[in-house]
């Protein structure tokens, strides 16, 4: 199997076990299930995707790991029937952690950009620094790479706000004088539309975001360089 094939099977499975099946679950009047249960159920396809794409490539990063814990919290908040500003401060928290955490990476010198660009299995690494340093360009690289650190962790930043204001039109007060099982559908509904309109109105802007970063990166790197950008990519990859 291809690289580029794993790749698309590896994205859509992510969509449809952490986006597409946990919302028909929360959304669905067909299925015998209490409305407790549907949450449980839902939070538990993202929650062991997670964990069988870990324990199959035995691969784990603070992103990740932040990513299982939202889950997670999320189950918990609909659990104990939280309401409105909670799920809001929750949805902006986690980006918001992910961007400090990213920026704090850059002022320790270690920053996690430059190791999510420098993978080894994407890019020939030794021929970069290679190249960088016959060119006299170390410390213009470095300074790219901590300043494209500092763009991705502002692209952090800029989703815990979208995600805050579109959790907080999101998350209406529930009628008090609807009984226990109405409220938690209804509050299942909510989180169900909150992943909806996450997906449009943070995912996609954000996928934008990296990408206009990766693009600049990459011309960036081609100044540096004076070579193509293609050149520095593995010719080889692991199959199946």
């Amino acid at each position: 199997m291809s690289h580029e094939t794993k790749s698309l099977i590896n994205l859509i499975s992510n969509l449809a076990f952490s986006l597409v099946i946990p919302i028909y679950i929360l959304n669905s009047k067909s299925l015998p299930l209490t409305p407790e249960m549907k949450l449980l159920v839902a939070v538990a396809f993202p929650l062991f995707y997670g964990a069988f794409e870990w324990w199959q490539t035995k691969k784990h990063n603070m992103l990740s790991l932040f990513g299982l814990v939202n889950v997670i919290v999320t189950g918990g908040f609909g659990l104990m029937r939280l309401e409105g500003i909670w799920f809001s401060i929750k949805e902006a928290s986690f980006p918001l952690l992910i961007g400090i955490f990213v920026f704090v990476s850059g002022l320790k010198k270690n920053p996690l950009f430059g190791k999510m660009m420098m993978s080894p299995e994407v890019f020939d690494t030794n021929k970069l620094h290679e190249k960088v340093t016959s060119r006299d360009k170390q410390g213009e690289f470095d300074r790219l790479i901590l300043k494209s650190n500092h763009i991705l962790s502002v692209s952090f930043l800029i989703s815990a706000f979208l995600n805050f204001v579109i959790a907080q039109r999101t998350f209406i007060p529930i009628n008090e004088a609807l009984n226990e099982e109405q409220k938690a559908n209804i509050l299942n509904e909510q989180i169900a539309l909150m992943h909806q309109r996450g997906f449009i109105g943070i995912a996609l802007p954000s996928m934008v975001m990296l990408l206009g970063l990766l693009f600049y990166y990459f011309k960036q790197v081609e100044k540096i360089t004076g070579e193509r950008i293609d050149t520095f990519f593995q010719t080889t990859l692991k199959k199946d």
